[in-house]
């Protein structure tokens, strides 16, 4: 099971409907759950992760999904990072992406 058919599942479950950046992504893992009008789930999905701290590469993938939301929607949309992983400590060179308020 890919990874984003298993966020399209959690989607569902949750009664969300979902927005994928398109095949170029696909591998990577890169879905927004779109949760009402304009708002938006940019979601990282680490789940063959075993460290037992978030390393920075990490954080920096959700970062460049959150900038890519950046530049395919203007300022009206937002757009929330959220990082799927079975820890839920930084690494201290980590820092979480902001998203768009």
């Amino acid at each position: 099971m890919s990874i984003s058919y298993r966020s399209r599942s959690v989607a569902r479950v949750l009664g969300l409907d979902t927005v994928h950046t398109g095949p170029r992504y696909a591998s990577r893992a890169r879905s927004k759950v779109s949760q009402k009008m304009r708002m938006y789930l940019v979601i990282e999905c680490k789940s063959g992760a075993t460290a037992d701290k978030i390393w920075r590469r990490d954080v920096a993938q959700l970062a460049h999904s959150v900038s890519w939301f950046t530049t395919q929607y203007d300022q009206t949309f937002t757009a929330t990072p959220v990082l799927v992983h079975r820890i839920s400590e930084l690494a201290n060179n980590a820092a979480a992406p902001r998203g768009r308020e």
